[in-house]
């Protein structure tokens, strides 16, 4: 997966997951102290730094999607806060759950060699991660606009 994103997009999107990973080694030592921020977020909406730090922790625990919906609410409330961190985190955490483009093939696309199509639309069966990632951007999108 990494191996198909272009080598600049890919050191960046590192360097962000690798951001939160040391965010939380420093900052967040326990349990505690990430309830602490939630209810700093719960008590307000517009805490910016509690909310990307929660999405922070949510990273370093493999919790992307949550992780996400947390750095969305801040583009929404303010898409230049921060020096736009949550929107470039969010992109980053885009390009790495972004599966591989899937091989071309007579499988692939639902097709024989020689062209026929053997299946209709309805029976394609989209990739849940692919899924996922599309949703996402769509989000962003959205928020963005």
């Amino acid at each position: 997966m990494l191996s198909q994103i272009p080598v600049a997009l890919r050191f960046e999107a590192l360097r962000h997951w690798l951001d939160a990973l040391l965010y939380v080694e420093a900052h967040v030592p326990d349990e505690t102290a990430f309830h602490a921020l939630q209810q700093r977020v719960v008590a307000n909406k517009r805490d910016f730094e509690a909310r990307l730090a929660v999405s922070r922790v949510m990273i370093a625990q493999g919790e992307w999607p949550a992780a996400m919906d947390e750095l969305l609410e801040i583009i929404m409330r303010d898409k230049k806060w921060g020096d736009e961190v949550p929107r470039k985190t969010y992109v980053a955490l885009l390009e790495l759950m972004s599966p591989p483009p899937a091989k071309a093939g007579p499988e692939a696309a639902g097709k024989s060699a020689g062209g026929i199509e053997l299946m209709g639309k309805s029976a394609h069966v989209e990739d849940p991660k692919l899924a996922l990632v599309s949703s996402y951007r769509r989000k962003l999108s959205m928020a963005l606009n």
